[in-house]
């Protein structure tokens, strides 16, 4: 079964990485900088609530995930969606299918 959610980036951290790998193959062409994602960095701005993820996963094994950044305008925020300012959100998506069968 399919089930998307989201989770915290602290309770998964080191089953996100070998889909980060995953991702930066599929994505960078050249390879002419080294994948070398700032996780402190991304763990304070989760405690901080300015870094979500939602994760895609088949019968528990993470297969996806779409991480969010958001900055806040002119000093207003809440968390929810952005219909004023749906520039100020900054996404990453990734699904990997290849090495899953998915039938719908």
């Amino acid at each position: 079964m399919i089930t998307y959610q989201e989770e915290r980036l602290h309770d998964f951290l080191e089953e996100l990485k070998p889909i980060l790998n995953n991702h930066y193959d599929e994505l960078s062409v050249t390879k002419s900088f080294n994948l070398n994602p700032d996780y402190d960095r991304y763990l304070k701005l989760e405690d901080l609530g300015s870094f979500f993820i939602m994760t895609c996963r088949l019968d528990g094994q993470l297969i996806g995930y779409i991480a969010y950044f958001l900055t806040y305008p002119e000093g207003k925020w809440h968390r929810g969606i952005y219909s004023l300012y749906s520039n100020k959100i900054n996404y990453c998506l990734y699904l990997s299918l290849r090495q899953y069968e998915i039938v719908s």
